[in-house]
C-alpha cells in the first residue's frame, strides 16, 4: 500500500502532527535540565551544584517547559522510548514520531466522541 494511502487511511491530516510537537525552545531547554539532573544525580559536590544549578533554571523556565518536565507520562514515554531503541537514534525517532501519531489519532477519536 502506497505511503500516501496508509497516512490517508490513519485520518492523516498534512501539518497536523507538526502542531502538536514541542517548540525548539522547550526541547533544548529540558535537554539541558535532564543533563543537569544526569550531574545532580552523581551527588557530592558536584552534584550539589548541579542541583542548585537546577534549581536556578526551573524558577526562570517558562510554563511550557515546566509543564513538560513534571509530565509524568511524557518522563515515562521518553524512558520507554530510550530503553526499547536501545541506543539506536533510528529507532528512538521512528519510535517517538509513532507513538506522536497513535496520540494524535486518539485525541482525535476522543473529540469525535465527546462531539459527536
Amino acid at each position: 500500500m502506497p505511503e500516501a494511502n496508509a497516512k490517508a487511511k490513519l485520518g492523516h491530516t498534512p501539518g497536523a502532527l507538526e502542531r502538536y510537537q514541542m517548540p525548539v525552545e522547550v526541547r533544548e531547554s529540558l535537554k539541558e535540565l535532564r543533563a543537569l539532573s544526569r550531574k545532580a544525580e552523581g551527588g557530592g559536590a558536584e552534584g550539589a551544584e548541579a542541583r542548585k544549578e537546577l534549581r536556578r533554571k526551573l524558577r526562570e523556565a517558562s510554563p511550557a517547559v515546566i509543564a513538560k518536565a513534571s509530565d509524568i507520562g511524557c518522563e515515562s514515554q521518553r524512558r520507554l522510548i530510550e530503553t526499547a531503541s536501545g541506543g539506536n537514534p533510528l529507532t528512538e525517532e521512528a519510535l517517538s514520531g509513532r507513538l506522536q501519531r497513535v496520540a494524535l489519532i486518539l485525541s482525535r477519536a476522543r473529540h469525535a466522541c465527546t462531539t459527536g
